[in-house]
């Protein structure tokens, strides 16, 4: 089954908290607060306020809508048509301006100062050419960015044997480990296109306290920012 199918029978579950995305749900307050530490530390201090955010591979809108809550003017893209008919009625029923798109990141034409693409680059059959997409589309002194999984044993075992096949937090086949970018892959591709790397962080999880979070150990899943030179 291709990944635009496998994701296509799943839209209907976006908003279900214990449905096939609960682990986006709950890792979804860290990852945003990564994007606003660096909105605030690279833009002005009001944080995400009325600047520009494409989020490729959208899905049902979940970064989305947080993104827009916190002042951000968001667009969503995703190739799966279901998905973006999920994200704009949530986000009507939310009373939520969102603009979603079902289109091919090539065909976007716009540019914006934040692109965050989250848990996608390991769905993508050519890395670097993705890569350059999200690259030509981001404003000069912008900011793209990624989250994703490591390639490690740690990763297989958690990732897909844990995850997939024994807890059930994501449906068999969501991940192919073969697809997984190590930080250093990510860092070496970003770089020789003129990218700048700002920030490696591991998105985290705490046993004890449920809850996900910001941290230093990039084995298994890891955000990731880089910064396109400014004009200057």
């Amino acid at each position: 089954m291709s990944q635009h199918s496998f994701f296509d029978q799943l839209s209907e579950q976006w908003w279900s908290e214990s449905g096939a995305f609960a682990l986006l749900h709950s890792m979804n307050s860290a990852r945003i607060q990564f994007i606003k530490n660096l909105s605030e530390k690279y833009f002005l201090k009001n944080g995400l306020e009325n600047l520009n955010i494409l989020d490729v591979g959208c899905g049902g809108g979940i970064a989305c809508e947080s993104l827009t809550r916190l002042g951000a003017e968001v667009t969503g893209i995703d190739v799966v048509e279901r998905s973006i008919l999920v994200a704009r009625t949530h986000a009507v029923e939310q009373g939520l301006s969102i603009k979603y798109e079902c289109v091919d990141l090539l065909h976007v034409k716009s540019t914006y100062d934040i692109i965050a693409c989250l848990e996608v680059v390991e769905h993508v059959n050519d890395l670097e050419i993705f890569l350059v997409g999200l690259m030509e589309r981001v404003n000069k002194g912008g900011i793209i960015v990624l989250s994703t999984l490591n390639r490690t044993i740690f990763s297989y075992l958690i990732g897909i044997l844990g995850a997939e096949y024994i807890a059930a937090k994501v449906p068999v086949g969501t991940h192919n480990w073969n697809n997984f970018v190590e930080p250093s892959e990510l860092v070496a591709l970003m770089e020789s296109h003129g990218m700048a790397t700002l920030e490696l962080k591991g998105l985290n999880y705490s046993i004890l306290k449920d809850l996900w979070h910001l941290g230093d150990d990039l084995s298994m899943n890891y955000l990731a920012a880089f910064r396109k030179p400014p004009l200057n």
